[in-house]
């Protein structure tokens, strides 16, 4: 069973007992802690991501100690003003509580990072893409995700140019979903 639960403005889905996703309302913006000390970016829906492919189990290891696996891997596009931002190598680590940018990784895309006392600045080329917060000591950022098209639109697009149309079962496939019959099992409940 999954729950959906709604609170400041972000969206928190959860499935038999794991945090999946956290997508602010606000314009289909994501929000990412900005990590220095982190070696991979990591985010907790796999729907965050493109070309997403499963990798043998990956130990991620933390500061005080507590350490978790991460099967899955793929590429992250955040849009800003300018264009948009290819991170590769990002995990799926639905066990965390947020979504991380690693500062080492956004060098490696050509995003510097400038640390204030209450805020952080994201420039890319020199120009400022983005700017966050500090909250509670953590830096945060948000970030708009390329859209993606959904199983239905995919399996549309696909049976008008295909010989032989696709179906929604063979649509979820692709975006390595449940099959139909698992996903019409699940019930969504809003609180």
């Amino acid at each position: 069973m999954a729950t959906a639960l709604l609170k400041k403005n972000h969206l928190f889905v959860v499935v038999e007992g794991e945090h999946l996703a956290a997508m602010s309302s606000e314009s289909g913006k994501i929000t990412f802690c900005i990590d220095s000390g982190a070696t991979r970016s990591h985010v907790l829906s796999p729907s965050s991501l493109k070309r997403l492919r499963r990798m043998a189990p990956r130990v991620i290891s933390f500061a005080n100690g507590a350490s978790a696996e991460s099967k899955k891997k793929g590429m992250l596009r955040l849009l800003h003003n300018n264009g948009f931002i290819d991170i590769e190598g990002v995990f799926v680590s639905p066990f965390l509580k947020n979504n991380y940018l690693s500062v080492g990784q956004l060098l490696d895309a050509g995003v510097k990072t400038f640390f204030e006392r209450d805020h952080v600045v994201l420039k890319k080329g020199g120009v400022v893409i983005a700017m966050g917060q500090r909250k509670g000591g953590l830096f945060y950022v948000d970030f708009k995700l390329e859209e993606k098209e959904t199983c239905q639109e995919v399996a549309v697009r696909a049976s008008r140019r295909a010989v032989i149309p696709i179906t929604m079962d063979q649509a979820h496939l692709r975006f390595m979903h449940r099959d139909a019959r698992a996903l019409r099992r699940t019930q969504l409940v809003v609180h």
